[in-house]
C-alpha cells in the first residue's frame, strides 16, 4: 500500500495573507492597493459638496443638500451622476448607458438618460420620470458624456 510512503500534511509548512506582513501587523485597504468605497472632495464652486462612489455601491438617496455624486466604474468613467436637492434627497440622476436593455431605454446615441425622482415621506420612491437629456443638460455634464 502506497498510504505510508506519502508524506504527513503536518510536514508542509503553508502560509496565508498577503507577502510581506508580518504577524499581528495589519494593513490598511489603501495600503493594499483597495479604492476606498466613497471619496469626498469639495470642488471650486461655493457650497458644493462633490463625491465619488466606487465599486458595486450606488449613489445614496440621500447626501449632502446641494451636493452631487459620481458613481465611477472599474474602468475609471463616470456611470451615473446624482444631483441632490436643498433637503439632501436625490432629484435626478443621469445615466450613460442603457443599462444593457435598449428597448426600455432607447434614449440619446448610448442610451444616455436622466431619472427624475419624487419621494415619499416615508423616503421611498413615489415617482420616477425617465426622459432624454436636454442640450442644457448635455452642456452642463459634457466631462462625462
Amino acid at each position: 500500500m502506497d498510504f505510508y510512503n506519502k508524506p504527513s500534511p503536518a510536514l508542509f509548512l503553508m502560509h496565508y495573507g498577503v507577502k510581506g506582513m508580518k504577524w499581528g501587523v495589519r494593513r490598511t485597504p489603501e495600503e493594499l492597493g483597495h479604492k476606498p468605497k466613497q471619496m469626498v472632495e469639495k470642488t471650486t464652486e461655493p457650497g458644493i459638496i462633490k463625491t465619488t462612489v466606487y465599486g458595486h455601491s450606488a449613489t445614496p438617496k440621500q447626501a449632502a443638500p446641494n451636493s452631487i455624486a459620481d458613481h465611477v466604474r472599474d474602468d475609471g468613467k463616470v456611470d451615473v451622476r446624482s444631483f441632490y436637492d436643498e433637503d439632501g434627497w436625490k432629484a435626478k440622476d443621469i445615466h450613460l448607458s442603457n443599462h444593457g436593455n435598449p428597448k426600455h431605454h432607447s434614449f440619446g446615441e448610448h442610451g444616455e438618460h436622466i431619472d427624475l425622482y419624487e419621494w415619499n415621506e416615508d423616503g421611498s420612491v413615489k415617482r420616477i420620470e425617465r426622459r432624454e437629456l436636454t442640450d442644457d443638460e448635455r452642456k452642463e455634464n459634457e466631462d462625462i458624456l
